[in-house]
């Protein structure tokens, strides 16, 4: 709660100016950014690519100082190795 009073004296207490509405005469189309307009709302589009090239994902190891035995440590739980 103090995290949230502190973040809200900062927010309300800015000199910068906060954008409160749309700009109408933005001419982007929601369907050309992975949405898909049905039934009158948009919707995600869904892919079936994978979410990062394999080579990066072969780089993605465990940063974990113990020996990742105990049950407070995740990484095998994700398939860390």
């Amino acid at each position: 709660m103090l995290r949230y009073k502190r973040f809200w004296e900062k927010v309300t207490s800015s000199i910068t100016t906060v954008q409160d509405r749309i700009d109408t005469t933005c001419d982007l189309q929601p369907e050309m950014w992975g949405w898909q307009l049905s039934s009158g709302r948009l919707d995600p589009c869904t892919t079936d690519l994978p979410p990062a090239p394999e080579l990066l994902l072969k780089m993605i190891r465990c940063n974990c100082k113990s020996d990742c035995r105990s049950k407070c440590c995740t990484c095998r739980k994700h398939g860390l190795e």
